[in-house]
């Protein structure tokens, strides 16, 4: 909208956070970020004050003490947790998304609004971080993804016909990919495989899969060591074990598989699954605020006061105490206190939050130095 074109930047306060959202529309490309932060306690919110430079790409926000708390020194509340930190990281953010020389062409193109969440969102708790995917690419910009149970693949993958140790024959049959014909042209191309994943047997029960749905995240057994190592010594090649006699690299009956992300046909790393819940800050009819989440892929979502969890979905998970390998995130308000629903057979939460609960803060706009 016009309204938006003429204030990219919003600067919201949710209880003690702040929420820093950009928008940027260059014709058809839409680039989108958004940023949290803690802020530390005994502030007055009323005369908070935000300046922001179209010239260099700096944000001030400034947010004076309670005048009952101004003795409080700096080290004092540096031991709060979630203190506001300097916003240099941000700089940057907003310098690449509003500045002139911006690349239409890049990653950041929005074609839906679920893309638009997944670039917008950054995660609040940094805290929790142990979730993340390791995200090794290797030279050739192919990401091993993780080790995940044979129930975590799509349901319908394509078997291929190569040595569950080879990683190079593995991936080359992911190239190959397979025939289809051209509805333009008639002819028959071959068409790339998004994933391949690997469970490495020395018999016949070994397995190699191709695959274009994600599949389920995060990964049940983690995103580091996957059984066996393949040939070459250098990538995993998961494992299987047809009993409980296992040697220590399969832990439990089954598969496990070593599942890798292929790049694109051009050739270049391609995005990688996300492994916990995204949560982003919108506006619904009237201006009332909706907080929405989305679960990773293959998965579904269940509240837990101010934090988003996925929810188990399986035996093995269930028997997991802690459900440690499931993703999380903390959103800035106690879900209890808001009116949620779930949509989407519960791979997405949709929260009205309660009037008040969120603090528009003006942006001035100034084309100095600050």
């Amino acid at each position: 909208s016009d309204a938006e074109e003429e204030n990219p930047l919003s600067v919201r306060i949710l209880d003690r956070s702040m929420v820093i959202q950009g928008r940027h529309v260059d014709g058809p490309i839409t680039s989108m970020f958004q940023r949290s932060f803690g802020l530390p306690p005994h502030l007055d919110r009323s005369r908070a004050t935000v300046d922001y430079s179209t010239t260099t790409g700096k944000l001030i926000v400034t947010i004076p003490k309670h005048a009952a708390h101004a003795d409080i020194t700096e080290g004092q509340e540096s031991s709060s947790e979630g203190v506001l930190n300097p916003f240099a990281d941000l700089e940057e953010e907003l310098d690449r998304v509003f500045s002139e020389g911006m690349d239409k062409h890049a990653s950041s193109f929005l074609g839906s609004h679920q893309a638009a969440l997944e670039t917008a969102t950054k995660a609040f708790d940094d805290r929790i971080g142990p979730m993340a995917i390791s995200g090794r690419t290797d030279a050739s910009n192919t990401t091993y993804l993780g080790c995940f149970d044979e129930d975590e693949l799509p349901s319908d993958p394509v078997h291929a016909a190569v040595e569950s140790s080879n990683f190079a024959a593995a991936k080359q049959a992911a190239k190959d990919g397979e025939q289809e014909v051209d509805r333009d042209t008639g002819e028959v191309v071959k068409k790339q495989a998004k994933y391949f994943a690997l469970s490495r047997s020395a018999g016949v029960e070994g397995a190699v899969y191709l695959f274009d749905d994600h599949p389920r995240m995060p990964p049940r057994f983690g995103t580091g060591e996957c059984g066996f190592l393949c040939d070459d010594s250098s990538r995993w090649c998961g494992c299987f074990t047809a009993n409980d006699d296992w040697d220590g690299d399969c832990e439990g009956k089954g598969r496990h598989f070593a599942v890798y992300a292929m790049p694109d046909e051009k050739g270049h790393q391609s995005a990688t699954p996300r492994n916990r819940p995204l949560w982003k800050l919108d506006k619904g009819d009237n201006g009332v605020p909706l907080l929405e989440v989305v679960a990773p892929p293959g998965r579904t979502l269940q509240a837990d006061g101010r934090h988003v969890v996925v929810a188990t979905q399986s035996p093995e998970d269930s028997e997991n105490a802690d459900a440690s390998h499931l993703g999380r995130v903390e959103v800035p308000v106690d879900l209890e206190k808001h009116d949620c629903s779930f949509a989407d057979n519960g791979k997405k939460m949709n929260c009205r939050l309660q009037e008040n609960t969120v603090q528009e803060l003006q942006v001035r706009y100034t084309d100095d130095e600050l």
